[in-house]
């Protein structure tokens, strides 16, 4: 069994970058190539994980960038994996429909796909992120210093979209170190009604 599994890590390492090596070569060649949706994720299995792309500068250029934060968990779930849930493909997927569906200019790689990020929060590059991505937040635990720039970023008008809890543990957690950032007495968590318009 543990041979299998070697085997089929080993054919993973080789097919994706042959497969990126081809894309590449595709969309140089044709002009009218428009990015797809990429289908997988890193955060899948026990052998091997999509290291994080992280920001640089060369990313930004006014067009739209998928921000994904970098975070500590404390704890794994049954249902993710922490910053990385469903990495990259939530990533790229979201970049394609919002560029497919909207008129917002998406930045491109040199592959011609969606030039997704991750960013750590104590980066000065997250002030570059008008949107920041956090996946799996039921299990983060920010450090001061997260807390603190974190709190600069949506002060100043940064914007958090954060997805994937697993029940009531994963709430209260979340709403603690959100708490921490923003606090709850300044800053309420309230539902908004499905009938608001």
């Amino acid at each position: 069994m543990n041979d299998r599994r070697l085997l089929t890590a080993l054919a993973v390492a080789v097919l994706l970058p042959l497969a990126a090596a081809v894309m590449a070569q595709v969309s140089q060649q044709d002009p009218e190539w428009r990015p797809r949706i990429w289908v997988g994720g890193g955060g899948y299995g026990r052998f091997w994980r999509t290291p994080p792309k992280w920001a640089a500068l060369a990313n930004f250029d006014g067009s739209f960038n998928y921000c994904r934060a970098y975070f500590s968990a404390d704890r794994r779930e049954a249902g993710g994996s922490g910053w990385d849930t469903d990495f990259p493909g939530a990533d790229n997927n979201f970049s394609v429909r919002l560029g497919e569906l909207t008129s917002v200019h998406v930045k491109l790689d040199k592959a011609g796909q969606p030039d997704y990020v991750v960013v750590r929060l104590t980066d000065p590059l997250l002030f570059r992120c008008p949107i920041l991505h956090m996946e799996d937040v039921g299990v983060v635990r920010f450090s001061d210093d997260e807390v603190e720039s974190l709190q600069a970023y949506l002060l100043k008008g940064g914007f958090v979209i954060v997805d994937d809890f697993w029940g009531t543990r994963a709430w209260e957690q979340w709403e603690y170190e959100i708490g921490r950032v923003l606090p709850p007495h300044q800053y309420p968590i309230v539902d908004i009604p499905p009938d608001t318009r």
